[in-house]
């Protein structure tokens, strides 16, 4: 899928700190609630067309590392996830195309920096359903900016903030994942999205909603 300009019309188509991640199992997350594998399937679809370009993505918030499956089988991929890593901090790095890292993606301590830095330089960065649960997500972003080649796509998709009341009774009605919803930090619309990308020296070239216009994606470069 071409990159697009944001003159391009909306479409309607150690634990973490933040929150409650640290007794929040992401694995579970993943399947928890009826709408759940439907709407993470939807996200990764949408977030890797947009990554088609790329060789080498780092996925924040990886999760199992589900988004690798949408993604080309020539791809390198590197997920990182506090509580769904396989490759504990002091390991190694392997050369593998797939791999997810066990670490604080909000506060990366400097083992967890090195793989990362090892498997690097990344042209794409995903940060999938993972911007509305960190507190400062310019902050974290910018932690992973030095091993981005820099022309790097970043691309994430989150809720927008009108979606949030729909989201936390579809929690309550078990169609969509309750822990998530309970570790929600703000949503960020448009204009927020726009200062993030200012705040990490990167454009926003692409903003498309999609899910009914409950969601969005956005791409940075």
């Amino acid at each position: 899928m071409p990159v697009r300009s944001t003159s391009t019309r909306v479409h309607s188509t150690p634990p973490f700190v933040p929150s409650r991640q640290s007794i929040i199992n992401p694995m579970a997350q993943e399947t928890e609630g009826l709408l759940s594998p439907f709407l993470r399937n939807r996200r990764g679809r949408i977030a890797a067309a947009y990554l088609r370009p790329c060789a080498n993505v780092l996925d924040l918030g990886s999760g199992t590392g589900l988004l690798r499956a949408f993604l080309s089988d020539t791809l390198k991929y590197t997920g990182v996830d506090s509580a769904c890593g396989t490759i504990p901090a002091h390991a190694v790095p392997p050369p593998d195309r797939f791999v997810v890292l066990r670490g604080n993606v909000v506060h990366p301590d400097p083992e967890l920096l090195r793989l990362i830095e090892a498997r690097g330089p990344f042209d794409g960065l995903a940060a999938i359903a993972f911007l509305e649960h960190i507190r400062d997500p310019a902050a974290t972003v910018r932690q992973f900016m030095p091993f981005l080649q820099p022309q790097a796509l970043i691309v994430a998709t989150t809720p927008r903030p009108s979606s949030r009341k729909v989201h936390d009774q579809l929690s309550r009605m078990g169609l969509c994942s309750r822990s998530a919803a309970e570790e929600h930090e703000a949503f960020l619309g448009r204009t927020a999205l726009q200062r993030l990308g200012e705040a990490i020296s990167k454009r926003m070239i692409v903003y498309r909603r999609f899910l009914l216009g409950l969601n969005q994606v956005v791409v940075y470069r």
